[in-house]
């Protein structure tokens, strides 16, 4: 079997507090298990699905382009289906936002200078606006974040980045990419800027709330605040950054992560913000938060730690803060992952880190019943590990029937496009 089984898990939550020596250990002990792992197809499909790429690619032509969207929180496909946003890897550093149409055609509509691997430019539609894109970039010295009206090719510049849009496309959320960057790599922006920088003061740093329309920002939460809100002894003198914030379905609140690190490694807290009341509270304490996602306005998705249980996924309610386990010994076996409910709320689909035999999973569980299928599977050569992964990043399209992901198990990275329309009317 290529699983990663209860006593490895165990031993690496036991490392935790090592993470220098924990991250040496696993990649050893990955290295060794590929070894006696026999060869296996470079992907699979379950039956009932049809595989095609976004962008069609000629494998004729050295080097290949790479393609990818980004994180599993965005949606690529614009509301009615007729064309998807996706990222180009350029040999200057840079990637090219591109529209693909619904015959794969595609043409590029800006460029940007900040983006990574796991998150692109974040690039998105706008809600409400359904002939708009916006991504970051930086202008000059700045971060900014670029809007482009994709029929007339206008653009707009807002003097700021942003993270999360809410629904009614005239507010955003934003961060530090830069303390992000210094903190964790894979999710920040490497250029020195003007408007933001690693060590800003604690007080000045944390989430902005951005008005699109006038292009102004008023900082609504720090550090600071965190820090000192039901204040723990290992905040004192550790690394202090926030990520992956996201609007309620109606907008009202959002969801985002306050993780600080030590010298015992790193600890999490998952937070709740009401928009109109200013209310803060912790929804997760148990120090360690990964993938979230809503369900609803009411609930989300989370991987998580519970005393009681160990790490899995829960469903929480964000009002009551009862949380029940989603699959408990089914959906859980292959660890964490990035999950997100189907638009009417009754499948998840979430992916997997690589196995033994370096395969990511694409897993689609059904809520109702807690039937899990392994839909498809993916090799993840190991010159995309690390800060270059690429991890899947599952997305469901607008009509449920489709699941976009990113992988490399070709060689080279690209987007596909997973129908599964036939696999649920089963």
């Amino acid at each position: 079997m290529s699983l990663f089984f209860m006593t490895e898990r165990s031993i690496a939550k036991f490392l935790e507090p090592f993470p220098r020596f924990r991250a040496i250990v696993k990649n050893v002990y990955l290295r060794l298990n590929y070894v006696f792992q026999k060869e296996v197809p470079s992907c699979e499909v379950s039956k009932g699905t049809f595989l095609k790429e976004t962008v069609k690619t000629d494998r004729t032509l050295r080097p290949i382009k790479e393609y990818f969207f980004g994180y599993y929180d965005k949606n690529p496909w614009s509301l009615d289906m007729k064309f998807m946003l996706m990222h180009q890897v350029r040999s200057d550093g840079k990637v090219n936002v591109l529209i693909i149409d619904e015959n794969g055609g595609s043409r590029v509509i800006g460029s940007s200078s900040a983006w990574n691997w796991q998150q692109g430019a974040m690039t998105q539609w706008i809600p409400g606006r359904p002939i708009s894109v916006i991504y970051n970039d930086i202008d000059g010295s700045n971060l900014v974040s670029i809007i482009v009206d994709v029929e007339s090719g206008k653009k707009k510049t807002i003097p700021i980045p942003f993270q999360s849009i809410d629904p009614t496309g005239l507010k955003a959320l934003t961060l530090n990419y830069r303390r992000l960057y210094a903190l964790r790599s894979e999710y920040g922006y490497a250029a020195d800027v003007r408007n933001f920088s690693h060590d800003m003061p604690l007080e000045k740093d944390g989430i902005w709330l951005v008005d699109i329309e006038r292009g102004t920002n008023k900082l609504i939460l720090s550090l600071k605040d965190l820090i000192e809100f039901k204040k723990e002894e290992s905040m004192e003198g550790a690394f202090h950054k926030v990520n992956h914030i996201i609007y309620s379905p109606n907008g009202n609140r959002f969801i985002f992560m306050h993780r600080w690190i030590t010298t015992h490694g790193k600890i999490s807290r998952l937070y709740m913000y009401d928009i109109k009341t200013a209310r803060l509270e912790i929804l997760l304490d148990g120090r360690m938060v990964s993938h979230y996602s809503w369900k609803d306005n009411d609930s989300i998705i989370t991987w998580t730690r519970s005393v009681e249980t160990g790490d899995r996924y829960f469903l929480l309610d964000v009002n009551t803060l009862q949380k029940s386990i989603v699959g408990d010994g089914v959906f859980d076996k292959l660890g964490d992952g990035h999950p997100s409910f189907s638009p009417d709320g009754r499948y998840i689909i979430s992916d997997t880190y690589p196995d033994k035999a370096r395969r990511r999973h694409l897993l689609l569980y059904d809520y109702p019943t807690g039937q899990i299928s392994d839909i498809a599977q993916f090799h993840a050569p190991w010159k995309y590990d690390g800060n270059n992964r690429c991890d899947l990043h599952p997305r469901w399209s607008p009509d449920g029937k489709n699941i976009s992901f990113d992988s490399t198990h070709e060689g080279f990275r690209n987007s596909y496009i997973l129908n599964v329309s036939k696999l649920l009317k089963r």
